[in-house]
């Protein structure tokens, strides 16, 4: 088996980055994280929209929550139905994440 070595790479796209590791006690295992730099950026304007601190914007339709991309993708590998093909059972997933309080952070309306 190949000696993997220790090492970390970092990826980025501008909006996410993503760690990848590699440890020497672990050959063949490799880590990855998700990370988004700007995601307290994020949170703190859907409370100020929350607190109606900012205009909203209603021209697309209904605004409901803003979640950081790192957070949708840990929030779908919790909640598959998130994948879901059918319209009705991924937005029963929504409403149940976001009727949720330890998630209100996501909401930019006070209630969903």
């Amino acid at each position: 088996m190949k000696n993997w070595g220790t090492g970390t790479r970092i990826l980025s796209d501008g909006v996410t980055q993503r760690k990848i590791m590699t440890h020497a006690h672990e050959p063949g295992i490799v880590t990855s994280v998700l990370e988004q730099p700007n995601r307290g950026i994020i949170l703190e304007r859907n409370k100020q929209i929350r607190d109606n601190k900012l205009e909203k914007d209603l021209s697309f339709g209904r605004h409901v929550a803003c979640v950081p991309i790192a957070d949708l993708e840990r929030l779908r590998k919790e909640t598959p139905d998130l994948n879901a093909k059918d319209g009705k059972i991924r937005q029963a997933a929504w409403a149940k994440i976001l009727k949720d309080p330890a998630n209100k952070k996501y909401l930019v309306v006070e209630k969903y």
